[in-house]
């Protein structure tokens, strides 16, 4: 099973009615606040979605306040569902990030990679896995390593992280 079907399924498992958003398992997100639609149905709804796809990263990876009552636990299945049905992004991210995260314990720091690698590939319209892959490096490491953003680290991580920190 692929990084991107098996992240979907997990991601999917999270899937909520709430009241500022509603995610659907078809794959349609309503912001009630602005009262704009997503159905993921076509790929050019998949490419028209690109804009709220990002800002859910943005707020799932805690880099913008996410304004709504319950977070962001709703965006993961619309995320997961962009991810798995666009044509346009590539992604699969690096192994050698990826084992770092090893245990089920790490899962959050996998669904962080994860939100890195769609990150990227969006703000910086990189469509090549090569690309998209080594810019979510330089993201993910100084994102990692940022107290700020509080992603729980052991010693053997901190010191793969900050190596490859130097080597970026």
């Amino acid at each position: 099973m692929s990084i991107k079907s098996s992240l979907f399924f997990i991601l999917a498992g999270a899937t909520l009615s709430l009241n500022a958003q509603v995610f659907k398992e078809n794959g349609f997100i309503i912001d009630k606040t602005t009262g704009k639609e997503y159905e993921l149905t076509t790929q050019q709804s998949y490419d028209q979605s690109e804009d709220v796809v990002l800002q859910a990263t943005n707020y799932w990876l805690g880099l913008e306040e996410c304004p709504y009552e319950y977070g962001t636990l709703y965006m993961k299945p619309f995320i997961a569902q962009w991810v798995k049905g666009n044509k346009k992004y590539a992604f699969q991210g690096e192994e050698q990030i990826w084992n770092l995260f090893k245990s089920d314990d790490d899962f959050y720091s996998k669904a962080m990679y994860f939100a890195s690698l769609v990150k990227v590939a969006i703000e910086y319209n990189l469509t090549q896995e090569a690309a998209i892959n080594e810019k979510a490096r330089e993201f993910f490491v100084n994102y990692a390593l940022n107290k700020k953003y509080k992603l729980k680290l052991n010693r053997n991580q901190k010191k793969a992280l900050k190596e490859m920190k130097e080597n970026l």
